[in-house]
């Protein structure tokens, strides 16, 4: 668990969100690159807190406290938001926005456009960076040299994980297309500089690169100048001079920006492939709502590779043969591109079935955190009376009570100073908090 304040990639500082009911109390959460947090609650509206990644509680004075990502405040962002009108493209204004937090909610239906299909719509999921990433795998692979290959052979041999490699490469490179290709030829080790520009040289797909690189240059021109895809009301800003640089760009943008969205959707019907999904290319080309759910989950974290994001934020994933297929699939993929991940549920089977996949745990009860730790010492050493129930049991259950602690009138080992004072956090064992009055030592 990250201790240094300093240490943290996205972070909640005593934030606080209530809809209808509390969601969260006061979180705090500090996460980093490569780890993941599974936030469990013995209430359904947990999945409430994604909302404010989806924009949909803008109008609400329902939270409280901070969310940084990067030292950024992305609550104060929000709050300037409602300044500007939105376009009814929540996930690519929040893409823009947020850049680095990719949602993928319970139902996958909640951020997609349903009057259009699945290919039609991914563009919209992904940031000028990220449109400049793809862009560059573009050149790159129209303009592939020896140099790429050499770079290529060295490091796949050098390389601990040569799978994960491959398909990084492979991507940045525009080829996801030829991954088996690629590799039974690294594996022969024989002739391996002309072998594999053989079959490189074959992937080029004979674009016009001076378009591609206009196109490239005009998003890190709008990336550069902080432009969001979200408009000020009555702002009819003059082009500018720099604008008008770029008047052949746009007037070609809609060609080459599909030239970009079939080279986006190539990769991603590959790494369905990976993600033992076939055929792709028919899915993709249906609306969301002709879609099984567990696919369009699949569709997303796949989207979410290219989105350039490095924390995902999941909702109750559930237990279902597709939805342990979709976590394992994640945490494949985790483990090549190094992304957090931030998990909320409320069905205690989503503890048993995954903890493997976890770093970290964090209980609520009724919106306050009871207990947290590493997963691994959750599974051996639960503390708070309700985290020890909900390992045993199946079922999650619900207090009425109003004052003290929340847990008291379910609770076998439940004291007087229970029902009048609400338990402050301490740390039991190092690493491992538990707000309950057993573990009091005043």
């Amino acid at each position: 668990m990250i201790k240094n304040d300093d240490d943290f990639r996205f972070k909640t500082d005593n934030f606080s969100l209530k809809t209808d009911n509390p969601v969260v109390n006061n979180l705090n959460i500090k996460i980093n690159p490569d780890k993941s947090l599974l936030i469990f609650s013995n209430h359904k509206n947990i999945s409430e807190f994604l909302s404010i990644f989806m924009l949909k509680i803008l109008n609400k004075n329902c939270y409280s406290g901070d969310i940084f990502y990067d030292n950024t405040d992305i609550i104060q962002i929000l709050k300037k938001i409602k300044r500007f009108n939105i376009r009814n493209k929540n996930m690519l204004i929040l893409s823009d926005i947020m850049r680095n937090v990719f949602v993928i909610p319970e139902n996958a239906m909640d951020i997609f456009d349903e009057s259009l299909t699945v290919s039609d719509q991914i563009l919209d999921f992904l940031t000028y960076n990220t449109r400049i990433r793809m862009l560059n795998s573009i050149i790159r692979r129209e303009m592939i040299s020896h140099d790429d290959i050499e770079y290529l052979i060295k490091n796949y041999s050098n390389s601990d994980n040569k799978d994960n490699f491959l398909i990084y490469w492979a991507t940045e490179y525009g080829v996801p297309n030829i991954l088996d290709d690629l590799d039974k030829i690294l594996k022969t080790g024989e002739n391996l500089n002309e072998k594999l520009m053989g079959v490189l040289l074959y992937q080029k797909a004979g674009v016009n690169l001076a378009d591609i690189v206009n196109l490239r240059d005009y998003y890190k021109y709008k990336t550069k100048n902080n432009v969001s895809g979200v408009n000020r009301r009555g702002n009819n800003k003059n082009i500018g001079e720099d604008e008008l640089n770029f008047i052949d760009v746009k007037l070609k943008r809609k060609g080459n920006e599909e030239l970009l969205k079939n080279e986006i959707n190539k990769h991603i019907i590959e790494y369905l492939k990976f993600l033992d999904v076939n055929d792709g290319i028919y899915i993709l080309n249906k609306k969301p709502e002709e879609i099984e759910k567990p696919i369009l989950k699949e569709i997303l974290l796949v989207i979410m590779i290219f989105s350039s994001a490095d924390i995902l934020i999941l909702d109750n994933p559930g237990i279902t043969d597709e939805a342990k297929k979709f976590m394992n699939n994640m945490y494949r993929i985790h483990k090549i591109f190094n992304f957090a991940y931030i998990c909320t549920a409320y069905n205690s089977n989503v503890i048993k079935s995954y903890y493997k996949l976890f770093d970290d745990i964090k209980i609520l009860y009724d919106s306050n955190t009871v207990e947290e730790c590493s997963v691994e010492e959750f599974i051996k050493n639960p503390l708070h009376p309700y985290s020890k129930y909900i390992l045993k049991n199946n079922d999650n259950p619900d207090s009425s009570m109003e004052n003290g602690c929340s847990y008291y009138d379910l609770c076998k080992f439940a004291m007087a100073i229970c029902r009048k004072k609400i338990p402050e956090d301490h740390e039991v064992i190092k690493n491992h908090s538990v707000a309950c009055f057993l573990y009091d030592n005043k």
